[in-house]
């Protein structure tokens, strides 16, 4: 059966919580009692802390005139529970002034790179395409990089959708004769549109691109920030970890250029 309050005889339960005396056993409801809902909270929560009933403290202070109640006692623990809370909440302060400088510099650095991608749309990346000579001028290998371009398209019956197009292009990172490779060929078109006709039209012609023993080691891709390039390595090193961790039929999907692992 449960204990009943002292004061007004009601029973003590869980909704109507109370404290028990330190000295005497019995119950007390907090809101029959001096006790603050907070200092409750503190009774209850901290080892040590024990609450004596008013009666009680009357019969002590009436013996020792000169002693001190429970609740006196309390002071210190009291004041080093309260100096805790305030250098938590010091920290807590320093805690946000820092998030709020790194949601700042965050914020930034995705501008910077949505930015950065919707610039690269209109660029489509050809690897493996045939470098001219480092002895012509930057006029010249530009001339002959179009005109390569142009060739390697009409060899597989694409040309038409790039001969209506206007585009620029360049070669990627400095020129190193002692390179196997040649360099990396941007085409920069006009609009994001041309940009994605021609990659989908290279992608869909690679089977017979790569049967070509001319052309098989000619790639193409979407210009990526090097932010997307870090995380479709990071999505490449994990497929290969699973796979080699046993695990069929898995592969990297793209939803809108993005890539992702699926099955």
């Amino acid at each position: 059966m449960p204990a009943a309050c002292t004061k007004c005889k009601v029973s003590i339960t869980p909704t109507v919580p109370g404290l028990k005396c330190l000295v005497c056993n019995t119950f007390s409801h907090i809101k029959c009692t001096e006790i603050a809902k907070a200092q409750y909270d503190v009774i209850k929560s901290t080892e040590g802390i024990d609450w004596k009933c008013s009666d009680c403290r009357k019969i002590n202070l009436s013996k020792d005139p000169n002693g001190t109640c429970n609740c006196c006692e309390l002071i210190p623990q009291l004041k080093e529970i309260i100096s805790d809370m305030e250098k938590s909440v010091e920290s807590l302060k320093g805690q946000l002034s820092e998030a709020k400088k790194l949601t700042d510099a965050n914020f930034e650095e995705i501008i910077h790179e949505v930015t950065d991608r919707q610039n690269r749309k209109a660029n489509v990346i050809i690897y493996g395409l045939t470098e001219q000579s480092a002895r012509l001028a930057a006029s010249e290998k530009t001339a002959k990089d179009k005109s390569c371009i142009t060739e390697f398209l009409t060899s597989y019956g694409l040309d038409d959708c790039i001969i209506s197009m206007d585009f620029k292009c360049n070669r990627l990172g400095r020129l190193d004769i002692s390179r196997p490779h040649p360099r990396p060929l941007k085409l920069r078109f006009d609009n994001a549109q041309h940009a994605q006709t021609l990659f989908h039209k290279l992608k869909s012609n690679r089977t017979q691109i790569q049967s070509n023993e001319q052309s098989r080691n000619i790639k193409v891709s979407m210009d990526r920030t090097p932010r997307q390039i870090a995380y479709f390595r990071r999505i490449k090193q994990e497929l290969n970890q699973r796979i080699a961790n046993g695990e069929a039929n898995l592969r990297i999907k793209f939803f809108n250029g993005t890539p992702s692992k699926g099955q």
